[in-house]
């Protein structure tokens, strides 16, 4: 399979280079475009007032293709039909350092991504560790199942949060909507001008099985987030072949 790996912690992030093993060791064909720099917190942000420069990268032997681009992870989707020489039949996003679980996932470059990939019409997968990334043993088992679930399912990102301690036991749950609280303070640093901090903590939840309360209970989480109607047309023409390169 063809598959076009980005993320939102930067190219050499050691989530990415993991994923990208595998995914070679599993024998697919795997491209790589990925933001130069980190640009977590991005969400589906794009860059609409000039072009978006990517340079070609050698950050991984064995890839097809790989570039770095000044942009974020929304963009480096939006712009693969430019750089690949073979269009991907599904793109991963991640693994992310960092959960992205409940509302967080409206505010993730990681999810934001593969957001845009959906909206192209490409099956896609987000994915995101809590700690350390996982061992290649646990990414063989669920990463797979992760990419056939995305395929059955047009429409729907795949969001796969690994937990403290991976295991090979997985949990389809609904996003949580009230796992999160965000305590703000205020300082005055001077007459006038503030500096404004928050402090994330997790609310209580009621009994339900949630991604978020999948995660910390040590199951890998999986959910599936809506998009669009799969009948409706895709909302970008990535498939075009104007403008790429050759």
């Amino acid at each position: 399979m063809r598959i076009l790996v980005t993320n939102d912690d930067g190219i050499r992030a050691p989530g990415l280079l993991a994923l990208c093993d595998v995914l070679l060791s599993l024998g697919h064909k795997v491209s790589v475009i990925a933001p130069s720099r980190d640009q977590s917190g991005r969400s589906q942000a794009v860059s609409i007032q000039t072009p978006v420069r990517a340079h070609r990268d050698f950050v991984l032997p064995g890839l097809d293709e790989a570039f770095a681009v000044e942009g974020t992870p929304a963009d480096c989707v939006r712009i693969h039909a430019g750089l690949l020489d073979e269009l991907p039949e599904l793109v991963m996003s991640g693994i992310n350092h960092g959960a992205n679980l409940g509302a967080d996932v409206f505010r993730s470059g990681t999810v934001g991504a593969a957001r845009e990939a959906v909206l192209a019409g490409l099956p896609a997968v987000a994915l995101s560790a809590l700690s350390e990334v996982p061992s290649p043993g646990v990414l063989r088992c669920h990463v797979p199942e992760a990419a056939y679930l995305a395929i059955a399912s047009p429409g729907f990102i795949i969001n796969v949060n690994f937990p403290v301690l991976p295991n090979l036991i997985r949990v389809i749950a609904p996003l949580s909507t009230n796992g999160y609280r965000d305590d703000v303070a205020a300082h005055e640093v001077e007459d006038g001008v503030y500096d404004v901090s928050m402090h994330r903590t997790l609310a209580p939840e009621d009994a339900e099985i949630t991604d978020l309360r999948a995660a910390f209970m040590g199951y890998v989480s999986v959910s599936r987030l809506p998009v669009r109607d799969p009948a409706v047309a895709p909302s970008l023409a990535v498939s075009s072949a104007v403008g790429r390169r050759g």
